[in-house]
C-alpha cells in the first residue's frame, strides 16, 4: 500500500509504509528505473516492486485509451478531450 501526492515543485511523492519507503519521481506513472533512481536508498525491494507494478498498470491503461481514441478517430467519430 502506498500513496501518491503531487508536490508544488511538480514532482510526485510516493510513500509506502515505514520511514524509508518513499520515492520522488518527476512524473507518474514512470519507468522502473526512475522509481528506483529517485527512491530513498533504504527503500525496501517489496515497496519498489509494488510501485513499479502499479505504474506499469497505469501506463498500460493509458496506452489502451490512446489506442481506443485512435480507433474511434479512424472510424470517423469525434472524440471529446
Amino acid at each position: 500500500m502506498f500513496s501518491v501526492h503531487r508536490l508544488p515543485s511538480g514532482y510526485y511523492h510516493i510513500r509506502g509504509v515505514g520511514l524509508c519507503n518513499w520515492t520522488q519521481p518527476s512524473q507518474w506513472p514512470c519507468e522502473a528505473g526512475e522509481i528506483e533512481a529517485c527512491a530513498f536508498p533504504e527503500a525496501s525491494p517489496r515497496f519498489l516492486a509494488e510501485v513499479e507494478k502499479e505504474s506499469n498498470r497505469l501506463m498500460a491503461l493509458a496506452q489502451k485509451a490512446r489506442e481506443l481514441e485512435e480507433a474511434a478517430l479512424a472510424a470517423g467519430y469525434e472524440v471529446a478531450k
